[in-house]
C-alpha cells in the first residue's frame, strides 16, 4: 500500500460497487463509497462499514432532489477524503435531503 493510496467509488450499480468493495478489501486498499438512493438518502462510507446496496429500479437521476443530493454527497465525500489524507481518520456519513441532515455513522 502506497502512502496516500485510496479509491473513491461513485458507481451507480450493484455489480460495479461489489467488485470495487471486494477488490479493495482483498488488497487492504482504503475505499470511500459515495452514493445516493431515490428517496432523498445518501451515504459516504468507508469500506470497513460499507454494505453494497441493491440496484434501485428506474432512473434516480430524474428525482426532483437528485441534483441537490448529489452536490451534498460530493461535498461530504471530499471532506471525508480530506480528513483521511490529512490525519488518517475515516469518517462515514449518511445524508438526508428532507431535513438537510448530515449524520456521522
Amino acid at each position: 500500500l502506497e502512502a496516500g493510496e485510496v479509491i473513491v467509488d461513485a458507481f451507480d450499480n450493484h455489480e460495479a460497487r461489489r467488485t470495487v468493495a471486494e477488490h479493495c478489501r482483498g488488497r487492504g486498499v482504503p475505499c470511500l463509497h459515495a452514493g445516493l438512493s431515490r428517496d432523498g438518502y445518501a451515504e459516504v462510507v468507508w469500506n470497513e462499514a460499507y454494505r453494497v446496496p441493491p440496484d434501485a429500479p428506474g432512473d434516480g437521476c430524474q428525482e426532483p432532489v437528485s441534483r441537490t443530493l448529489s452536490l451534498l454527497v460530493v461535498a461530504v465525500a471530499a471532506e471525508s477524503l480530506r480528513m483521511f489524507l490529512s490525519n488518517g481518520t475515516r469518517p462515514s456519513f449518511t445524508i438526508t435531503v428532507g431535513d438537510l441532515k448530515v449524520t456521522p455513522i
